[in-house]
């Protein structure tokens, strides 16, 4: 007889402790977006140095599935047209819109120091940028009636510019997915 009740018992506590988890998920899902809104916003602009915004319509995190999302992601310049001009030797500007992001499957080392995404997926995306050089060129080859002597297009240009700011980052790297497993160290 005594075997059922401790049978009993562990099962009331192993339900007991599923149930808090999934009213953690749910509490989290819920309120992820209320609580970590204006950190995320505040960090964006914090180490772009002012020069980007991050706005979102809803910001979530999965337990579940080990993720985090948005909906209608947008980060945007902040600078005013003047701003722009004096920073036209610098880096371009650029806005980013995306109707949906979500990074799944996410898992840090904390002794090898590498971070992995399961799953990166990106719905609807909208890149905008100004490239003073590229935009100079442009001009000079059509008031010219030639063509620019420019190599570089714009998406080249934004890809050597996302190594560059990815490069900073010292982790280990490892993105897989259905599509493309790959592999790069920083470090």
């Amino acid at each position: 007889m005594q075997k059922p009740i401790h049978k009993r018992k562990a099962f009331r506590i192993f339900a007991l402790f599923i149930g808090l988890l999934l009213a953690l998920h749910v509490a989290l899902y819920v309120s992820a977006d209320w609580l970590l809104r204006g950190y995320l916003q505040r960090k964006v602009t914090e180490l772009s140095e002012g020069k980007y915004a991050l706005e979102f319509d809803r910001f979530y995190i999965s337990f579940l599935e080990r993720g985090v999302g948005f909906r209608e992601l947008e980060i945007k310049p902040l600078l005013s047209r003047e701003e722009m001009k004096a920073l036209e030797s610098e880096l371009p500007l650029f806005r980013v819109s995306l109707k949906h992001i979500s990074l799944k499957g996410l898992f840090y080392q904390f002794l090898t120091k590498e971070f992995r995404i399961g799953t990166l997926r990106v719905e609807s995306p909208e890149l905008d940028f100004a490239l003073n050089d590229f935009k100079e060129n442009l001009l000079e080859g059509l008031e010219d009636g030639s063509e620019s002597e420019s190599s570089e297009s714009p998406l080249q240009v934004l890809e050597q510019e996302l190594q560059k700011t990815f490069s900073a980052v010292c982790l280990r790297k490892y993105v897989s997915s259905t599509y493309t497993s790959k592999t790069e160290t920083c470090c």
